[in-house]
């Protein structure tokens, strides 16, 4: 499984999706809480039923040409969050990169439960519980909040109007 990232779904309604986002990189230290990477989470071609998001998506673009799928984020919240903060190229603190390698704990880098709520519906109807891929996911529009495990950090982004 390739990818800085391993994701997981863990529930799916046609407007909430609930995703396990695991580091599996100790060049990983945060959670990015930005359209941009819910987005590359969604759209993955890694993920399994993709295919299935492509189709949707060329429907909804078919019928109306200005739909931007970003824009039909409506939320983006980390129900746990776990195993940070961290140095980047650094295992958790106390435990060394033999500790990482040997853990039975695919979290040990840092593990978050997102929820993504949308819009648009069908937009999710592609993931499937229980479904498993790897991916390079990240905040491509640098914009976003990112939840790196202090006390302070944000946990949730909302879109301000629709």
């Amino acid at each position: 499984m390739g990818g800085a990232l391993r994701v997981r779904v863990e529930a799916r309604s046609d407007l909430t999706a609930q995703l396990r986002v695991q580091i599996i990189s100790l060049d990983e230290v945060s959670f990015p809480l930005s359209r941009s990477f819910a987005m590359m989470l969604i759209e993955d071609e890694s993920a399994p039923g993709h295919a299935g998001y492509r189709a949707w998506s060329r429907v909804a673009c078919d019928s109306d040409e200005s739909f931007d799928s970003c824009a039909h984020v409506v939320s983006i919240r980390l129900l746990e969050a776990r195993g940070l903060p961290r140095e980047h190229g650094s295992p958790p603190a106390g435990l060394t990169r033999d500790d990482v390698d040997a853990s039975a704990d695919p979290g040990i880098l840092g593990e978050a439960l997102y929820e993504i709520v949308v819009d648009a519906p069908g937009m999710h109807d592609h993931f499937e519980v229980g479904a498993v891929w790897g991916t390079t996911a990240y905040d491509e529009a640098g914009n976003g909040p990112l939840y790196c495990g202090g006390a302070e950090d944000p946990k949730e982004w909302r879109r301000s109007s629709p």
